[in-house]
């Protein structure tokens, strides 16, 4: 029987494009975008709920609270049976209760990582920095990945090209801040992944490269590897584009006065060993 899942994500990472090409497989539930990230379900809860509402969300196999953003992700269809049931998730709330649940609904943790440390730092600063570095389009909420629909968030196709050719200056001090904040991301990753572990929950590791590479066989292997076998059945589906198909690390000016410091290597160090913390807790 295949077991359910969830993607530990963290943002500039693809996971919004991961999880709305996943809810289009054929006997893959998932029943929300991201109304459980605290973000949301702060509004109306605490803490202390996240274990209720998790349960409820397996159980039911639905996210029966306000849905934000169900455009999406493809509607399943009436007479499809549901193999497995997951979503992204921030994971939050008191770890060992959640666990609890998670192992009670016999979920799989995917923990969504980017290889590219470059690549991801860039993401972070022309995202926190980007509009007071350059003065040309704004740069958008999203502007790694941009709703195929328009949504407002989004940026419109004449927005998209000019995203693609900005230029950005280069703070030293807010581009080292930036690979901090990356370092930081995944210490804090590879720390609630190992809370999990210890408490039974199974960890596997998913990361962004691959899923850019190859959408089919990436979705594919996710799904072989909670023993949900789709080979043959690939329903090709996305309702997100990659916006900045000239990658950041081209477009910012002197890159190398900060990619070329002892800080910036250090902290790549700092970088790779969260990964392979992480990495360690596969079984």
């Amino acid at each position: 029987m295949a077991r359910n899942f969830i993607i530990q994500f963290n943002g500039r990472e693809g996971s919004s494009a991961i999880i709305s090409a996943l809810s289009a497989q054929k006997g893959v539930n998932v029943p929300l975008f991201e109304e459980l990230d605290d973000y949301e379900f702060y509004t109306h809860h605490k803490a202390e709920d996240y274990p209720a509402a998790l349960d409820a969300v397996f159980r039911d196999r639905a996210y029966n609270g306000t849905r934000i953003k169900a455009e999406y992700l493809a509607p399943q269809p009436p007479k499809d049976t549901v193999k497995t049931t997951g979503f992204k998730w921030r994971v939050n709330g008191p770890i060992p209760q959640v666990a609890a649940v998670l192992k009670a609904h016999n979920v799989t943790v995917f923990s969504l990582q980017r290889r590219d440390f470059l690549s991801y730092v860039c993401s972070l600063y022309v995202h926190t920095y980007g509009n007071q570095l350059q003065s040309g389009s704004a740069v958008p909420m999203h502007p790694h990945f941009d709703k195929t629909r328009g949504a407002a968030e989004g940026a419109d196709p004449a927005q998209r090209s000019r995203l693609n050719q900005q230029k950005f200056s280069l703070d030293k001090g807010l581009f080292l801040r930036s690979a901090k904040e990356a370092v930081m991301i995944r210490q804090n990753q590879a720390g609630k992944s190992r809370h999990l572990a210890r408490a039974g929950v199974p960890i596997e590791m998913m990361f962004y490269e691959d899923f850019d590479r190859d959408n089919e066989g990436f979705i594919i292997d996710t799904l072989a590897k909670i023993g949900h076998d789709i080979s043959g059945h690939y329903t090709p589906f996305c309702e997100f584009e990659k916006v900045h198909k000239t990658p950041l690390s081209e477009r910012i000016e002197n890159l190398e006065k900060a990619t070329k410091t002892w800080r910036y290597k250090h902290l790549q160090k700092e970088y790779f060993a969260a990964i392979k913390a992480t990495e360690a807790l596969i079984a």
